[in-house]
């Protein structure tokens, strides 16, 4: 879980820097954005790794269900800020849909090597 953590926050680290070079004026939810990633990410691995260790017969299914909760609640994020600041709302979206990627990656690359540790005898 620390090795998740640490690469977590150098990705967000990573990710503030590419997006303050990306753009000459910041979007309005830059930050939150980051925030809003790095907290559900992490807190939705802790999740799934207790899963896994508490009651692994339903693992994929609470993975899944986490994939559909995180989509609806990322979707209610996306019209939120386009809302409140349609006139950078494609640079608002673009640099979410960076993020959402690059930190789904992160966890599913770790969930991946967790999950293939715990199932070895």
């Amino acid at each position: 879980m620390i090795r998740f953590i640490i690469a977590s926050v150098i990705v967000a680290a990573a990710f503030a820097a590419g997006g303050s070079f990306a753009f000459d004026t910041k979007p309005l939810f830059f930050y939150q954005t980051i925030g809003l990633l790095f907290i559900s990410t992490v807190g939705l691995y802790k999740v799934l790794v207790d899963m896994k260790r508490d009651r692994p017969e339903y693992f994929v299914q609470i993975y899944l269900a986490t994939l559909g909760i995180k989509l609806i609640a990322y979707a209610a994020y996306l019209v939120f800020m386009v809302k409140r600041q349609s006139e950078m709302a494609v640079e608002n979206v673009v640099f979410f849909i960076i993020g959402y990627v690059i930190f789904t990656a992160l966890e599913t690359v770790f969930l991946y090597r967790f999950v293939q540790q715990a199932d070895k005898p």
